[in-house]
């Protein structure tokens, strides 16, 4: 595309979490390797997470890996597996956990079934409300015209309908969204 930087790396994908400084005090960071097949794919896929303690809030982000095959399909779904037992003890503790990833799957993909609260219909049967508020129309966020970038959050926190926008230096649109959470005493 005209305007779009030429190289890119391929092998690494950046990964991060912003916070405020305020509410960051006393948070504890982690992160957990996601399986990936080492012969396809050279690049580490963590899922990188800062447990926030003040708050009872769990961040976390990562990237899935990419490709139509159906090992591709596969792996993904041992990573959203992951995920899940991740956050299970956060989920377990009555803790609030938001996510963010490339998952490099459209939102009517069967391996989503089990992020997707029930709400959204279409087999779902997860926990967790996605910024989006209809599972089928969900905004483009990859130049490829797709929605493969999300944001997630558990119930009752409450998530705003994201912002998405066109950048030049990446082949994903910027994805910004509102999320409410509040102290506990």
């Amino acid at each position: 595309m005209a305007g779009r930087p030429q190289a890119r790396v391929r092998r690494e994908f950046g990964r991060a979490i912003l916070v405020r400084d305020d509410l960051a005090e006393g948070g504890k960071s982690f992160d957990r390797q996601l399986p990936v097949d080492r012969q396809r794919d050279l690049a580490k896929r963590p899922i990188i997470c800062l447990a926030m303690a003040r708050i009872h809030t769990l961040f976390c982000s990562t990237h899935l890996t990419s490709g139509g095959t159906e090992e591709r399909d596969q792996e993904r779904a041992a990573q959203v597996e992951k995920m899940h037992k991740t956050f299970k003890p956060y989920i377990a503790d009555e803790w609030n956990v938001v996510f963010g990833a490339d998952m490099n799957m459209r939102p009517a993909d069967d391996n989503l079934d089990s992020v997707y609260d029930p709400s959204y219909g279409q087999g779902a049967h997860g926990i967790y409300l996605e910024a989006h508020p209809d599972r089928l129309t969900s905004a483009p966020t990859h130049e490829s015209g797709n929605a493969i970038d999300y944001v997630f959050v558990s119930d009752p926190l409450s998530i705003s309908t994201p912002t998405i926008t066109d950048v030049p230096y990446s082949d994903h649109h910027v994805y910004e969204t509102t999320i409410l959470v509040s102290t506990r005493s």
